[in-house]
């Protein structure tokens, strides 16, 4: 990390940002033997200084700048607001949510309550249970019942299956898409799948890495990864993760959003999902502020839920 930091330093110093296109890819980096990492001009100069691309590739993979930004809501006050809506095939709508949210946190102990709602209907049943597997997952992540206490700063990307219950084993999935994009995801059919720096899915991929201003204002850089512009629609067809986006915070290399794009189908199971994520730093401490959701997704035996969940998360207040 010592030298990463040093090579960013190096980049800094360069131009002070000149203003080039995301899409202008004047050189390229060879990493290992198939992968090409495309710069522009530069990032092209900060390699020549000794700035150290394959650091990224395992900060990507390794980051814990993003969890904890998330690891922080669990010890603060804040709100959020959530707008939820479910669709019919004929896209017309089904369900929907609009709420406003607030959690508490005080003597190591959370809990929350719903301070208005100017939408509910379609998505819980009588008895108060949801009818969709997505409104499950999403209140697994966002929900708090009841009071619970549990002060664990401890900050472990490498999640592990329970063995518990269905949602459970599937949440910690999703943890592991999230915030160590690459790693291998255990869903059969699926997960080698998104190992998106493996040798066997790098001949798919374009992998760019450029300056930019995250929020128009924060000096940053993006790792892209995109798909091949030359794939058939066969090759395509082999991946899931359609594009992936991460931008990091030029003088720290906080994780400071992540734009996910993932599509598959296989006998038994389709999904079409876009997921992106933004951070923002209030009183000196990194919270997730924009959680943007949207998917369209079937499996055998269960109705399609076609869906899109936005929540803004703030009035953070740090009580750790």
């Amino acid at each position: 990390m010592k030298k990463l930091l040093i090579s960013i330093s190096l980049l800094i110093s360069l131009n002070s940002f000149s203003q080039i296109s995301p899409n202008e890819k004047v050189d390229s980096f060879q990493y290992e033997q198939s992968f090409i990492i495309y710069l522009d001009s530069v990032v092209v100069s900060a390699v020549n200084q000794g700035f150290v691309i394959e650091d990224f590739i395992e900060l990507i993979q390794n980051d814990e700048t993003f969890y904890r930004a998330f690891k922080n809501l669990r010890y603060s006050d804040y709100d959020f607001s959530n707008d939820i809506t479910f669709f019919t095939k004929k896209n017309k709508t089904s369900g929907k949510l609009q709420s406003v949210n607030h959690q508490y946190f005080n003597d190591n102990c959370r809990w929350m309550d719903v301070s208005s709602t100017s939408e509910n209907y379609g998505i819980y049943d009588k008895k108060g249970n949801s009818e969709y597997f997505t409104m499950d997952m999403y209140e697994k992540q966002f929900f708090t019942e009841g009071l619970i206490c549990d002060i664990d700063t401890a900050v472990d990307i490498n999640f592990k299956s329970t063995g518990g219950s269905k949602i459970e084993n599937y949440s910690t999935e999703l943890k592991k898409l999230i915030f160590s994009p690459g790693s291998d995801i255990d869903i059969p059919l699926i997960g080698n799948k998104m190992e998106i720096f493996s040798p066997e899915m790098q001949k798919y991929y374009d992998y760019s890495f450029y300056h930019s201003y995250y929020n128009g204002e924060i000096p940053s850089y993006v790792f892209s990864v995109n798909l091949k512009k030359s794939l058939k629609q066969s090759q395509q067809n082999k991946t899931v993760i359609k594009y992936l986006n991460t931008y990091f915070q030029s003088d720290n290399l906080q994780v400071l959003a992540r734009e996910y794009h993932l599509k598959y189908k296989f006998p038994g199971m389709d999904f079409d999902v876009v997921i992106n994520i933004k951070l923002d730093k209030k009183n000196n401490i990194y919270y997730p502020t924009t959680i943007y959701y949207s998917g369209n997704w079937n499996v055998l035996f269960k109705k399609r839920e076609i869906s899109t969940f936005k929540t803004n998360i703030y009035n953070f207040k740090y009580k750790l």
